[in-house]
């Protein structure tokens, strides 16, 4: 199978963020979609556009992916980032005056974020309206973290 410029490019893009990575010790990416699985690579991929918003107690994470369903958005959180990734599938079929065709296209959305500070994934909650999905993540509390006292022998 032939690569193309861009399937390069992305391969030198990924090699470029692992470098820039273990240099400074923390996840790097040039760009939001460096990260994006290689199956999506293979369809119209779109980059969401995201605000990340530190509210208090909370960081709030915006997401905007219009025209999607709900049951398509495949949401994962984890105490340093967010990922988003939307499928979508539409199949096209026309049988007329002895023509028959059908069109296939595949496209979607995906989003690695970083978070400026841990969060506690299993309080994380969503929502979805208007095109914009919306993700509270509770902030790791830092009164939780002690330290201990130790003895010097």
């Amino acid at each position: 199978m032939a690569r193309s410029f861009w399937d390069e490019f992305l391969r030198l893009q990924r090699q470029m963020d692992a470098l820039v990575s273990n240099m400074f010790g923390e996840s790097f990416e040039a760009l939001p979609y460096s990260n994006a699985p290689a199956t999506f690579h293979s369809f119209d991929l779109r980059t969401p556009l995201v605000d990340v918003v530190d509210a208090g107690k909370n960081l709030v994470v915006s997401f905007e992916i219009p025209g999607v369903d709900k049951r398509d958005i495949n949401l994962n959180v984890d105490k340093h980032f967010v990922e988003v990734k939307v499928e979508r599938k539409s199949e096209n079929k026309l049988n007329k005056n002895g023509i028959f065709r059908i069109e296939r296209s595949y496209s979607g959305f995906y989003r690695r974020v970083p978070l400026p500070v841990e969060v506690v994934p299993e309080r994380a909650n969503a929502s979805y309206k208007n095109g914009v999905l919306e993700v509270v993540l509770p902030k790791k509390d830092k009164s939780s973290i002690k330290g201990r006292k130790i003895k010097i022998n």
